[in-house]
């Protein structure tokens, strides 16, 4: 024993969506979001001053990628979640 903390395993996004491509557990996606939220949110209140349109849009992003996760074939996670919001600003 070393008598450091072990620290928790994190599951990689990839494992995530996989798992959620593969089953559909919405308990996976939920996860997802729970991770990136804040992150898409501050991107998107870059691209809109107004709180109220970065939340509109910090949703659309997640609606899309929830639609469209069966395209993720790997990589980047949270990049392709901020190429989708960027594609709502534009």
């Amino acid at each position: 024993m070393t008598g450091r903390a072990q620290t928790p395993s994190v599951v990689a996004d990839d494992e995530i969506v996989r798992r959620f491509q593969e089953t559909g557990d919405h308990e996976c996606f939920a996860e997802l979001f729970a991770r990136y939220r804040k992150k898409v949110y501050f991107a998107c209140h870059a691209f809109y001053s107004d709180g109220g349109a970065a939340e509109d849009a910090t949703q659309e992003t997640f609606l899309r990628a929830y639609e469209k996760i069966h395209l993720f074939d790997g990589g980047d996670f949270c990049g392709w979640l901020m190429r989708i919001a960027r594609n709502i600003w534009v």
